[in-house]
């Protein structure tokens, strides 16, 4: 008897961190400090600049966005997206904030990896 009931404790014990730790990364993805501003996925690319400075560093890309052909298994051009992607370095104690632009709307706002 002592054993469900520990089992049944552990489980409980076990999802409650499992909600705890998807509620942080998802609140870690919404939004990061760009120095002592948060800046998050609602913002537009100026407002961003305008709060964070310019980014310690920008990479641009050019992607083709292919659909779904009539027949089965065939995709055709659609046009293309531009991807940027700023990086922003908040000193030695905070990982780089990587915010992502397509087409000039922000998709993302994470931590990145420390480099």
């Amino acid at each position: 008897m002592a054993v469900v009931i520990w089992r049944a404790a552990v489980r409980r014990s076990a999802a409650f961190m499992v909600l705890f730790m998807l509620s942080v990364a998802s609140v870690n993805a919404d939004s990061s400090r760009g120095g002592r501003r948060v800046v998050s996925e609602d913002l537009s690319p100026a407002e961003i600049r305008e709060k964070c400075g310019e980014p310690d560093s920008k990479t641009t890309e050019t992607v083709e966005v292919r659909g779904p052909d009539a027949r089965p298994g065939n995709v055709f051009k659609l046009g293309t997206s531009t991807i940027e992607r700023w990086t922003y370095r908040r000193g030695m104690q905070a990982a780089p904030m990587v915010v992502t632009i397509v087409d000039g709307t922000v998709k993302s706002v994470l931590q990145a990896e420390p480099q």
